[in-house]
């Protein structure tokens, strides 16, 4: 995702809406830091970087919860991955959830969407593993 300036108002405020987000959603504390802890591998908020902020910010968005605004920048990267595992995931007739079950598998993270473009790259070639072991059946 690059180096993205974390000022202490950014710090503060990504804080104030993943707290926010924890208490609208309902989540107990052991199931919040699970999340914080699949997503990002830390089990506190204040530990993270801002990019891992927004990570979390993401996925509690997708959960039903507060939109996010500011002035994050979309990884193209991420994008391009999440496309590509689609694609195959299509070609392949798979469901999106045998790619959560390879991605929970490799990277303890229920969803694919959530790892990281490193992360994504793995998935691929594990995907793209598979395949091949299919085809030669």
């Amino acid at each position: 995702m690059g180096r993205l300036n974390d000022s202490p108002a950014l710090r503060k405020r990504d804080l104030a809406t993943i707290h926010a987000t924890k208490k609208k959603l309902g989540l107990d504390d052991a199931t919040y830091r699970a999340m914080l802890s699949s997503l990002t591998g830390k089990c506190s908020a204040g530990e993270m970087d801002r990019g891992e902020r927004w990570q979390v910010i993401q996925a509690m968005q997708a959960s039903g919860g507060i939109r996010a605004t500011g002035p994050y920048i979309t990884d193209p990267d991420k994008t391009a991955m999440i496309k590509k595992i689609y694609a195959i995931i299509h070609a392949r007739k798979l469901s999106e959830e045998y790619a959560n079950a390879i991605a929970r598998r490799m990277f303890g993270v229920d969803l694919f969407k959530w790892l990281r473009p490193a992360q994504m790259h793995k998935l691929v070639a594990a995907l793209e593993v598979d395949g091949k072991r299919r085809a030669a059946r």
